[in-house]
């Protein structure tokens, strides 16, 4: 898939409780169980980590979904992680992580959760008190 492809899906920036471990033994979890704030496609994610993750490390994502009651496990690669150097973060690393592996299951559960960030906005844009008179 190109990255013009990958362009296309739809990106909701969301706050999720997950967990990132490298699939090789590389010691404890890179990045436990926490909440951050991530932009989210069915592609892949970005997120502020805690831990650096090196570049092209297999790791294993797991995710608990808001809007669904199953927890959700994808694999991913790291594609890249460096120093944040904005204040868009409180954690130390940008990191990039593509999905590698993923079954029509978890896609759905991710295209549905998707979909439904995007409709919350929309509602919370459409707000009378949101609008300038």
């Amino acid at each position: 898939m190109t990255f013009t492809e990958r362009r296309k899906n739809k990106r909701v920036a969301d706050a999720l409780a997950l967990s990132i471990q490298p699939e090789a033994a590389m010691g404890p979890d890179h990045c436990s169980t926490t909440t951050y704030v991530v932009r989210l496609s069915t592609n892949g994610m970005r997120l502020c980590c805690d831990t650096r993750l090196p570049t092209d490390t297999p790791v294993r994502v797991a995710l608990h979904l808001q809007s669904q009651e199953v927890p959700v496990s994808v694999r991913a690669q790291v594609v890249h992680c460096a120093e944040r150097r904005t204040a868009t973060c409180s954690s130390q690393y940008d990191t990039r992580l593509i999905f590698t592996e993923m079954d029509s299951t978890t896609r759905t559960l991710l295209e549905t959760h998707i979909d439904q960030v995007i409709r919350q906005t929309q509602v919370i844009k459409e707000l009378p008190y949101r609008q300038i008179a």
